[in-house]
């Protein structure tokens, strides 16, 4: 779902204004996990054709106390070509989509086909740097482990 959300390009087309965009927060979460800290709050934004008012995505991430996106966008549903693509609650996450089927649902041809190819293999590159070599290097003490540190800010007027 993330490669449809990115490769389609979806973002941009809502930052040049061809969606509208509702945002909602949740409360700040009083007891933080190793990821997200202790005063962050869930984000969910929704994209909506301007014309249709039909929902086009629907994103979800964790905002940091400083308003930082903790992560990256988890688009929970999204309309491409007037097909409806989601993850259905309670159901086992499915397998991940292969590069001609997001080739085929972008109606991706050519050159642009191409990059679908390139974001793949940069996506397996960093899963293999993360898991071969980073991990590795944790382990045995060269690399030090990432750990969420809270800060305070403090803003000044001049």
């Amino acid at each position: 779902m993330r490669r449809l959300y990115n490769e389609g390009q979806i973002r941009k087309l809502a930052q040049s204004g061809q969606y509208n965009e509702k945002i909602k927060y949740g409360k700040p979460l009083v007891r933080g996990t190793r990821r997200i800290p202790a005063g962050s709050r869930s984000k969910k934004t929704r994209y909506f054709d301007k014309i249709s008012r039909i929902q086009i995505a629907n994103l979800h991430c964790y905002v940091s106390p400083i308003d930082k996106r903790i992560g990256d966008l988890d688009p929970k549903s999204l309309l491409i070509d007037g097909t409806k693509y989601y993850f259905a609650e309670g159901q086992p996450e499915p397998a991940r989509i292969g590069n001609k089927e997001i080739n085929r649902i972008l109606g991706k041809t050519g050159v642009r086909a191409m990059t679908t190819y390139l974001y793949h293999v940069s996506e397996q590159t960093q899963k293999l740097w993360k898991e071969q070599v980073r991990n590795r290097l944790e382990r045995i003490g060269v690399l030090e482990k990432r750990e969420w540190v809270v800060f305070s800010v403090v803003q000044y007027s001049i």
